[in-house]
C-alpha cells in the first residue's frame, strides 16, 4: 500500500494546477547551513503511490545534515528540501500534507500507516522548522505545510525548511511522510506515501 522505500511564513507559487514555497525559518532564530561546517548532503529517491483514484508524488527530496552546534552532541539540524503533488477523483474535496517523522536512538524504516495510535504528536514538533526535543525511543512528527487541492490537483514545494532536534544523545532518523485525506462521505480516504529513512548523525 505504501511506496516501498517506504506555519514559520509560507508564499505560494506555480507548482501543477497550485503550489507552495516553505520558507527557510531564519524568522524563527535558525540561520541556513554554513558552507564553513562540515555539512552533509543527502539525496533521496522519489516515490509514487497510486489507488482508488488518488495518486501521490514526491521527487526532487534532499537533506543538508548539519553537526551539533553544542559540546555535546545532542542537537543536530536537518534542512528538507522536496516536491511532493497529488491529484483525487474529480469533484472531490481533499488536502495535501507533507511533515517528517524524526526518530531518537529508534529505527523508523518501519514506521507506517497512521501517524496517530502509537505516536504521541507533541505540540512543540507539530510545525517544522521549530526545535523537536527528542528522548531516547521517541518519535515525533513534524509538518511542513498542507493545501487544499483545487480542481482535484496540487503541489508543495518546500526549500531549506529546518528540524532541530535538540536533547538526543544517540543516533537520530527522520523520513518524509506525504498524506492525502478526505472526508467526503463515500470518498472517505487517507493515503500515506513514505520517503526513505536518512540518519541525522
Amino acid at each position: 500500500m505504501t511506496d516501498s522505500s517506504g506555519r514559520t511564513s509560507t508564499t505560494r507559487t506555480a507548482l501543477a494546477t497550485i503550489g507552495v514555497t516553505v520558507a527557510a525559518a531564519s524568522a524563527l532564530g535558525i540561520s541556513p547551513p554554513a558552507s564553513a561546517r562540515a555539512d552533509t548532503t543527502v539525496s533521496l529517491p522519489g516515490g509514487q503511490r497510486t489507488e482508488n483514484g488518488y495518486t501521490i508524488k514526491r521527487s526532487s527530496e534532499r537533506a543538508v545534515i548539519s553537526p551539533a552546534l553544542n559540546a555535546n552532541g545532542t542537537g543536530r539540524t536537518a534542512w528538507v528540501s522536496g516536491t511532493v503533488s497529488a491529484t483525487a477523483p474529480k469533484g472531490v474535496a481533499a488536502e495535501l500534507e507533507v511533515g517528517y517523522l524524526v526518530g531518537c536512538q529508534v529505527d523508523i524504516s518501519g514506521i507506517e500507516g497512521s501517524l496517530g495510535g502509537k505516536l504521541t504528536l507533541d505540540s512543540s514538533a507539530l510545525s517544522a522548522g521549530l526545535s523537536i526535543p527528542l528522548k531516547a525511543g521517541e518519535v515525533k512528527y513534524s509538518r511542513v505545510t498542507d493545501i487544499d487541492l483545487v480542481n482535484g490537483r496540487g503541489g508543495i514545494r518546500y526549500a531549506s525548511q529546518g528540524l532541530e532536534i535538540t536533547g538526543c544523545g544517540g543516533y537520530a532518523q527522520a523520513r518524509s511522510v506525504t498524506k492525502v485525506e478526505t472526508d467526503e462521505g463515500a470518498h472517505r480516504y487517507v493515503g500515506w506515501l513514505y520517503g526513505r529513512p536518512f540518519s541525522l548523525g
